[in-house]
């Protein structure tokens, strides 16, 4: 990860590169035994049933190496006890796509959020509210894409078990065993994605103004 002069909110962004063979080691787990690849930045423990609003910048290069059909994830929530995904951002062949991931919820469901020649060479803003609630009736999670509002999901967003869960970002690739068939290759290209203006609050009047929050909750979306 560095810092980098090329930005849209403020001066700086966070640039992060991947590239063959960079994996990381933790006690009881190894990127490089299980054909994964990673450089992220990971948050402190936050707590379930609390609202929380997100925000990010992110950017891929007019000419961005894919790995597809091997997995990429640019932003992901894992809750803890046991360790498991809850939702994130990943990027496939048809462009930037949204998961609430299978390993806390009975089926993965895939929401299509941005076409590749449009998040390409572009900078896309992402926010991202839920409350990190297990009760099918009280949790929800939307998503708007540039303004506009693309995911709205009312039913249960975590588990009841697993109470504390984490973000984390940057470039996390799995599977990759799928791109070295595929591509008939043993060499992973290099993958780079900048990030700016990340915040969290509590709710949207504490990250943006209340004319921007106005136009964001009053939308309605299929």
């Amino acid at each position: 990860m560095l810092i980098n002069d090329f930005s849209i909110v403020g001066d700086n962004s966070l640039r992060f590169e991947s590239n063959h063979g960079e994996c990381g080691q933790e006690p009881i787990w190894s990127d490089c035994e299980n054909d994964r690849e990673r450089v992220e930045l990971v948050f402190k423990k936050e707590k379930w049933k609390k609202e929380k609003w997100y925000r990010f910048y992110i950017f891929l290069p007019q000419v961005y190496n894919s790995i597809d059909p091997a997995l990429m994830s640019f932003i992901q929530w894992k809750r803890f006890d046991p360790s498991r995904v809850l939702a994130h951002f990943k990027h496939t062949k048809d462009g930037l796509i949204f998961e609430r991931h299978s390993q806390t919820f009975q089926k993965a469901k895939n929401f299509n959020l941005k076409k590749n020649d449009e998040l390409y060479g572009n900078w896309t803003e992402i926010i991202f509210a839920t409350n990190w609630h297990p009760d099918p009736k009280k949790g929800f999670m939307k998503v708007w894409i540039d303004g506009k509002l693309k995911v709205d999901v009312k039913n249960r967003s975590n588990h009841k078990e697993g109470r504390e869960l984490s973000l984390r970002f940057g470039l996390y690739s799995s599977f990759l065993k799928r791109y070295r068939e595929a591509k008939k290759t043993n060499i992973h290209p290099q993958r780079i994605i900048f990030f700016d203006g990340v915040r969290v609050e509590k709710n949207c009047k504490k990250l943006l103004d209340e004319n921007q929050c106005q136009k964001l909750t009053s939308q309605t979306v299929k």
